[in-house]
């Protein structure tokens, strides 16, 4: 065959000088037309196979992916409601306490009400008595506090009427001059809380070796005596 082949590529036309080139024997399908349908038509269903197998990859794929997306979602869900449940117990144990607070204000402004005139009595009467002269010394102090109820005020005395009056106060004093008791009507007038000083009695008993001057002053308490202690801070007034 391959000598057939060589005779048959030695041969060329008269004058033509080109390279030989090798001969190639035609090729002949003898099989059927029915045999070649018939494998046309199986590599066709194996590729539709193939296909519709790729296709049901890529949506399962799609699914898992959906599905591991939607169980996170759930997961995150269920974490808040059950978040939101904790916050609600929370706050349901907290629900009486704007109720309590409402209650203890009202009791703290009842208090406050009650106690508007307030004074500290020890350090009042020590102020009183530090302001005495060295020749001087306090026998007592009774103090009268007006309120808004008419009907248990005092009757008005020859010292009411003074702006900012909470009260009045009644001294009894001795001293060894009448200039000491007129060094103490002064020295009131200095004392935060005392207003509107001025002497009822004085009486000297000359009877004893040294004369002793018995002395009544009569003077108004003022807003600047009460201790305010028990006043509301504005800040604090407002209740949720």
């Amino acid at each position: 065959m391959s000598g057939l082949t060589e005779l048959l590529a030695g041969v060329r036309p008269a004058g033509d000088r080109s390279e030989p080139t090798a001969w190639v024997a035609p090729r002949v399908n003898l099989l059927p037309p029915g045999v070649i349908s018939r494998r046309a038509v199986r590599r066709a269903k194996r590729g539709g196979a193939l296909g519709v197998a790729a296709a049901l990859l890529v949506v399962a794929g799609s699914w898992a992916v959906g599905a591991a997306q939607a169980s996170t979602a759930q997961a995150e869900l269920d974490t808040a409601v059950a978040r939101t449940s904790a916050l609600q117990a929370q706050q349901a144990q907290y629900a009486a306490a704007p109720q309590t607070l409402r209650a203890l204000r009202a009791t703290e402004d009842a208090r406050a009400t009650a106690m508007a005139q307030d004074v500290s009595w020890a350090a009042f009467v020590g102020t009183l008595s530090a302001a005495l002269p060295a020749g001087a010394w306090l026998d007592g102090v009774q103090a009268t506090l007006t309120t808004d109820d008419a009907s248990t005020a005092p009757a008005a005395d020859a010292t009411a009427g003074v702006p900012g009056s909470e009260g009045s106060i009644t001294i009894t004093a001795r001293s060894t001059s009448y200039e000491d008791v007129a060094a103490y009507l002064d020295a009131l007038g200095t004392v935060p809380g005392v207003a509107d000083a001025y002497l009822m009695t004085a009486t000297m008993d000359s009877a004893q070796a040294v004369p002793v001057v018995s002395f009544t002053i009569t003077a108004q308490v003022t807003d600047a005596a009460l201790s305010h202690r028990f006043a509301q801070n504005a800040d604090s007034q407002e209740v949720g």
